[in-house]
């Protein structure tokens, strides 16, 4: 909680300034237009409070007249009307607003005026005080001596902005009151005390703006003490009628607007059930949503079966700790996805291999690919590289025909290469085959085109033979596609 250190200040002042004793509320000093007719002393005591015997002193604190008392005004025939305030103004004259009707107005000419510069002003009882009297005679900025027979209750003073060197007294200090020094740029108008309760807490004022008869407003760039409240457009002048009180909720007379609210919600922690929620329990169960169990959904009782933090009333699984929702596994199993291939285990048929949710032909871990496209997956495929959907294995090794040395090769082939040359500068080129299995039939390819192949069926002598007729001179290459054989051949006109 935000303290400030004006706050212990004004409580310590409090015990002399409590409403039964009465001090001043509000004070105009220098009123934007003519003084006489709009000045004005208020104070606040209990409601029809006697002041006999009470006095409200100014005194002079302007350079060599410092220590004078300018007003000396004897409260004796003057008492507080029902509502706890006196008002004590210089003419009957209209003031704006008005007076509560149960406000106790009394007419005092103040002749002259009040002074407009560095002055104290001091409410308090016993004495006798005359106009002129010099409680300063050395005009050193401190009395000469304790008032006779005199009891302060309340005093405060500041000095003049003039430009001139600071050669002004105040006197409140040496009361036991409120010295407010000088300021910056400016003097005060006038000045209010700000409430708690039916209790004096601080000063506050500045110059005012307006005409007469008001209302008049503060200027807040040129103002004090509403600033250190959160105040920043403090209300008119208000004579006659109860001044400003702080919003204080719980009652420790330090505004509102300056104590902490950790949870924005506009209520300060010491006074907010929920200083932590700024929706204050919205689901009504009274439990604050930073510890209800279920902020959303009322649960009074705040049961918790599992004790995984979420209460029972919006606990989609109340019974596993590990839940709040079915989610894709249902309560009590684990949406845990292992390999991270975004299926949960609960339904992957591979749990531990990325690439695969079903086992496939080839099983977890084994891929399915299908390299020559027979509709074979290759793990299974007994010629992963060559189409055969069939799986055509005579010799059952394992190893498909279509793929083994011995099916339609035996191993020995060769090509014997030949070529004719023609006028027109064309070849023909002759490749036959030595060594085939008999019956077998054979692809011949030149220079790897596939649009050239030839197919033979080799005869019992394990011969084939292929002529490729009037094709370009220069050298060719010719393939047994089945059984990987090449051999190559120049032919064309010699140099």
């Amino acid at each position: 909680m935000r303290k400030h250190a004006w706050v212990a200040l004004a409580l310590c002042a409090l015990a002399g300034q409590a409403s039964g004793q009465g001090f001043l509320s509000e004070l105009l000093l220098d009123p934007p237009s003519t003084d006489n007719g709009q000045e004005f002393v208020e104070i606040q005591a209990a409601p029809n409070f006697s002041f006999s015997g009470w006095w409200f002193l100014v005194i002079e604190g302007d350079g060599t007249g410092g220590g004078v008392i300018d007003v000396a005004l004897n409260l004796s025939s003057y008492s507080t009307g029902a509502n706890g305030l006196l008002l004590i103004r210089d003419s009957g004259t209209v003031l704006q607003p008005p007076p509560d009707g149960n406000t106790n107005v009394v007419i005092f000419d103040f002749n002259p005026d009040i002074e407009n510069g560095t002055n104290t002003y001091v409410l308090g009882f016993g004495g006798t005080f005359t106009v002129g009297q010099d409680l300063d005679a050395g005009n050193d900025g401190t009395l000469d001596a304790p008032l006779p027979g005199f009891t302060t209750v309340d005093a405060v003073s500041y000095k003049e902005f003039d430009g001139t060197p600071d050669d002004e007294h105040e006197y409140a200090d040496d009361l036991g009151g409120t010295a407010l020094g000088r300021f910056e740029s400016y003097t005060p108008d006038a000045l209010h005390r700000i409430r708690c309760g039916s209790n004096a807490l601080l000063w506050a004022g500045g110059v005012v703006t307006g005409t007469s008869p008001g209302p008049y407003n503060w200027d807040t760039l040129q103002m004090f003490g509403w600033q250190t409240i959160g105040v920043t457009s403090p209300p008119t002048l208000n004579p006659g009628n109860l001044n400003y009180s702080i919003v204080d909720c719980d009652g420790d007379c330090v505004s509102d607007f300056v104590e902490g609210d950790r949870d924005d919600d506009g209520i300060i922690d010491d006074c907010d059930a929920c200083p932590d929620d700024p929706d204050n329990a919205a689901d009504g169960d009274g439990a604050c949503g930073n510890v209800d169990k279920c902020p959303d959904v009322s649960n009074k009782d705040q049961s918790d079966r599992d004790g995984d933090g979420a209460g029972d009333a919006c606990d989609g699984c109340p019974d596993d700790p590990n839940k709040t929702e079915e989610g894709a596994c249902g309560c009590g199993v684990s949406d845990d996805d292992a390999d991270g291939d975004g299926t949960p285990d609960c339904n992957d048929g591979c749990p531990d291999d990325p690439n695969k949710t079903e086992e496939g032909a080839c099983g977890c871990g084994v891929s399915d690919d299908d390299t020559d496209g027979d509709g074979v997956a290759d793990c299974v495929d007994n010629c992963p590289d060559v189409p055969n959907p069939g799986q055509e294995d005579s010799d059952e090794n394992g190893v498909g025909d279509a793929c083994e040395s011995g099916g339609d090769c035996t191993g020995l082939e060769f090509l014997q290469m030949g070529c004719k040359l023609h006028l027109d500068n064309t070849i023909t080129v002759v490749s036959k085959l030595f060594n085939g299995r008999p019956g077998t039939t054979v692809t011949f390819r030149l220079d790897d085109n596939p649009m050239t192949d030839f197919p033979r069926v080799v005869k019992d002598n394990g011969r084939a033979k292929v002529k490729f007729f009037r094709i370009p001179n220069g050298r060719h290459f010719v393939d047994l596609v089945e059984c990987g054989v090449e051999a190559s051949i120049t032919c064309g006109p010699q140099p």
